[in-house]
């Protein structure tokens, strides 16, 4: 079953609207990131016997942004093409339930909430291994100095397609938010003390911070000085924020949490499915367990907000490997109750009944 996440909203541009100079801008502007962050050691450059060069390719997408449509060009490398051994990938994020923790305590608190993005944020991450890449495509006329179709640099800070930046980054962040007073509690999640009280909380998915407090905004200011981040969104009584493929709505009483838009987004209605099963004609039998395996991803993830949901998944995923048509039949209309249902989240304060 196709998905696509509406919190991203990202679109390919198309070969003509490349050659027609659509992302020349924001491939301009990428460059001068890699630039402005030292992350390619240019010219000069040995490479090691035996070791492998990694290509690059542009990444060139149309997102939307406050209702336009804006060209956003990344400038990736090829990890499958990595040589090292052993590396390690592994990166952490906050888990559901200190999320969750997060919002009954900052309810309980009657604070705030803001959110901000960390601006090319693998790009800031050192490197202390020997890897090398070669950039390859058309550079665009206008392009910083050093730049050059065909250049092979050493990488001096992670890259977008890097096996281990993920890893690399999460590290470069903890040590820069300990340095501004940040102490991390449990996986991805942080909090600000004064005189032993805790005076905010930030929890963090990738370069994406959800933070906590009186004032989410003074709070960021040091990590804004040391790090490329966008203005604080701050969500106001009645207003919503996107979070991970989630909306986060402030209320009178505290806060609530809900998945309308991913479950809108999926393409299956009630009227498209048979009354117990799938016919051979609907699904061919060797893409049974593939589809199945999709749709119960989703299901797991609608269950964080849908919680009546979660017997029916538990249950169902003993057949991921081993499928039948009624099974999926039967997870199929689990997601369209949830999106019919429109459950969310509520998080009360103190004193709201």
């Amino acid at each position: 079953m196709a998905h696509v996440n509406p919190r991203k909203e990202h679109v390919m541009a198309t070969e003509e609207e490349v050659r027609n100079g659509s992302h020349d801008g924001a491939m301009r502007e990428e460059l001068k990131s890699f630039q402005r962050n030292e992350v390619l050691k240019v010219g000069g450059v040995r490479i090691p016997a035996r070791r492998r060069v990694m290509k690059t390719r542009w990444v060139l997408t149309w997102k939307m942004k406050g209702g336009e449509r804006v060209s956003k060009a990344r400038l990736v490398c090829k990890g499958f093409q990595d040589d090292r051994k052993n590396v390690e990938t592994y990166s952490g994020t906050a888990v559901w339930w200190a999320l969750l923790v997060c919002f009954v305590f900052a309810s309980s608190k009657g604070w705030k909430v803001g959110k901000s993005d960390v601006r090319t944020a693998f790009l800031t991450a050192p490197i202390s291994d020997d890897v090398f890449v070669q950039l390859l495509g058309r550079v665009p006329e206008g392009s910083p100095e050093g730049f050059a179709s065909g250049e092979v640099s050493q990488l001096l800070r992670a890259m977008y397609g890097l096996k281990d930046a993920p890893r690399l980054y999460g590290q470069h962040f903890k040590r820069i938010a300990g340095e501004c007073g940040w102490e991390e509690v449990t996986e991805s999640v942080f909090v600000k003390k004064e005189a032993e009280s805790v005076k905010a909380v930030m929890a963090v998915h990738v370069d994406d911070l959800l933070v906590f407090s009186d004032d989410p905004v003074h709070d960021l200011e040091p990590l804004r000085k040391r790090l490329e981040m966008d203005e604080p969104e701050i969500l106001e009584c009645g207003g919503e924020m996107g979070y991970t493929g989630m909306e986060v709505k402030r209320t009178e009483e505290g806060f609530a949490l809900s998945q309308k838009a991913y479950l809108e987004s999926i393409p299956v209605q009630k009227e498209d499915l048979p009354r117990k099963s799938l016919s051979p004609e609907l699904i061919e039998s060797s893409a049974l367990v593939s589809v199945m395996q999709k749709v119960m991803g989703v299901l797991g993830w609608v269950c964080r907000t849908t919680a009546d949901l979660a017997y029916l998944f538990s249950e169902l995923s003993r057949y991921n490997s081993r499928p039948s048509g009624s099974k999926l039949v039967a997870a199929l209309l689990a997601l369209i109750r949830a999106r019919e249902k429109g459950d969310c989240l509520q998080f009360s304060g103190p004193g709201s009944g």
